[in-house]
């Protein structure tokens, strides 16, 4: 059985997490300005 490229339904850390630091800013400003996303 073949490795899964992706995860789902549990938080990421580590190598499956990687060069999101604009993604994160803008998740964290959505979140503190009651932004749905």
């Amino acid at each position: 059985m073949e490795n899964k490229p992706f995860i789902f339904g549990v938080a990421t850390s580590g190598d499956n997490f990687t060069d999101r630091e604009k993604e994160t800013e803008r998740l964290l400003l959505n979140f503190q300005h009651g932004v749905n996303t």
